[in-house]
């Protein structure tokens, strides 16, 4: 869905579905990527009105072609990183970005720079159990994040809570 408002899509019911905002993902306007589909189309509605007339295979095509766009963009990044990196710390990287859904994406990138795959992989290297290798690597990500209870600003208010639980 195109999606260029803050509005959500909601169903007659008036309960709110989750909805794809491609225009945050797709360069030029939605014209122009409708004059690169076969025949060119021209939106001259606004809004839902302007795509009424569409046949499935238009925007089937449309979506294709946005996300081919989309993922060439992020290849391109991926081989930009990879020239400055090794293809497992540029993977994780990949992954712990993935892990970040759109508000917080670029903290768990930072974290998988700051703590390098490297030195997780480190850790598996020592003659210990699995669940001490876990824990040390959860303590390592955590405590890099800030997000051990010892780092919380609010002692007391954690206690509270721990107390009520």
């Amino acid at each position: 869905m195109w999606h260029d408002t803050e509005a959500t899509t909601k169903l007659q019911n008036g309960e709110s579905i989750p909805t794809l905002a491609l225009h945050r993902y797709i360069k030029g306007s939605i014209n122009q990527r409708l004059s690169a589909v076969e025949p060119p189309v021209t939106l001259t509605k606004p809004g839902l009105k302007a795509t009424e007339h569409l046949t499935t295979g238009i925007i089937a095509e449309f979506l294709d072609s946005a996300g081919e766009e989309r993922f060439l963009t992020k290849a391109t990044k991926f081989q930009v990183d990879l020239a400055q990196m090794e293809a497992s710390q540029c993977l994780y990287q990949g992954i712990m970005g993935a892990l970040g859904y759109s508000k917080n994406k670029l903290p768990f990138l930072e974290l998988a720079r700051r703590v390098p795959l490297q030195i997780l992989e480190s850790i598996t290297r020592n003659k210990i159990s699995d669940e001490e290798c876990l824990s040390r690597q959860q303590a390592l990500l955590l405590g890099t994040a800030g997000l051990l209870p010892s780092q919380r600003q609010d002692r007391h208010q954690e206690n509270k809570l721990d107390d009520k639980w």
